[in-house]
């Protein structure tokens, strides 16, 4: 039989996600209420123009680590000032200390730095010299 404080801390987490899964429809329908009555003004000025095709905007998630471009600026600071390339497991554990980071968010850390660095290697800023047995890229910048 199930230990009763555990089916209970379940119970709880299970009415507090419902209660968020009804906020967020809620909020939803009252914002497909807006983007209608938005329409619906676009179409008293312009009649024939087609609101279907506006884009939706993407919007940005704030990172948990990093202001915007914070992460990239730190990458190309410590790269400056090596004379030889860093490897990605170097890197996560300078910005851990740099920015007191917990070190049991340095999984989280290190994804995000390794997409920030895949970010500026498309743009031909920075590349991978070598890689490891773990699959861990050693990095400089380009140029």
């Amino acid at each position: 039989m199930a230990e009763s404080h555990v089916v209970s801390g379940l119970e709880a987490k299970r009415s507090e996600l419902a209660g968020l899964v009804s906020n967020y429809k809620s909020e939803i329908k009252r914002l497909n209420e807006e983007i209608r009555m938005l329409g619906e003004a676009i179409k008293l000025f312009d009649p024939e123009y087609k609101v279907e095709a506006i884009k939706t905007k993407h919007i940005n998630k704030n990172n948990a680590f990093f202001e915007r471009n914070e992460a990239s600026r730190m990458i190309f600071d410590l790269l400056r000032t090596s004379d030889k390339p860093i490897s990605t497991v170097e890197i996560t554990q300078f910005i851990l200390e740099k920015k007191n980071v917990d070190p049991s968010q340095s999984k989280a850390l290190q994804a995000t730095l390794v997409n920030t660095l895949h970010k500026i290697k498309k743009k031909s800023q920075v590349q991978i010299v070598s890689i490891d047995k773990r699959n861990c890229y050693a990095w400089e910048l380009v140029g």
